[in-house]
């Protein structure tokens, strides 16, 4: 995985005028809690861009497509171009290696692919201190899927819970190490910020 270039990290007009950090994308993400109440990742038609379904159901991608748009950052768009300029990328992750807008950015392996090419990439230990508040993180679970989830500014004797939806909802729980982390990211957060490194708020 390459380093993303420290200027793709702002935000830029192309992308939205708005400056985000860690606590306003992780208050996105749990203002879900609550309203996602179910589980569901089957195919769904939607219009593009913006596209977006019942906030009753979601998936785990839906959790951050969802948190990052509340910043007119649609990864929905965004992954659809980068589909499109560089096919050869995504190929091995479409279905019969064909785009399709309404459902490839909610798989996890084709955000994956994104991230790896526009995020900064961080590294993947089971040092809790190596993760900070608004890091994207992806598991293989043991059944040999993929699962995503945002790091939350909770934590549990110094380990950060992270906001996701596996099967009952979003919610935030202690999970970070539970499964085998493949994928460490920061996306649109400065990889420089005290904010991101300081205290977090202990959930017991």
């Amino acid at each position: 995985m390459r380093i993303a270039p420290a200027s793709f990290l702002l935000v830029s007009a192309s992308l939205s005028s708005t400056t985000i950090n860690a606590d306003q994308l992780i208050a996105a993400a749990k203002s879900q809690i609550g309203i996602t109440l179910s589980y569901s990742d089957a195919y769904i038609s939607i219009k593009y861009p913006n596209g977006d379904f019942s906030p009753l159901i979601g998936c785990c991608t839906d959790v951050l497509i969802r948190a990052y748009r509340r910043f007119d950052i649609d990864l929905q768009q965004l992954v659809h171009e980068d589909i499109t300029k560089h096919f050869a990328w995504y190929t091995k992750h479409l279905t019969k290696g064909k785009s399709d807008r309404n459902i490839d950015h909610r798989r996890v392996a084709t955000l994956q692919e994104f991230l790896s090419h526009n995020a900064t990439a961080l590294p993947i230990t089971r040092n809790p201190a190596d993760f900070s508040k608004g890091d994207i993180v992806i598991w293989r679970l043991p059944n040999g899927r993929l699962h995503i989830g945002l790091v939350s500014d909770l934590k549990i004797q110094n380990r950060p819970m992270v906001i996701h939806n596996i099967g009952y909802g979003v919610r935030s729980d202690d999970v970070l190490f539970f499964w085998n982390v493949i994928g460490h990211f920061r996306y649109l957060l400065p990889t420089s910020n005290p904010s991101l490194n300081s205290d977090t708020t202990s959930a017991i």
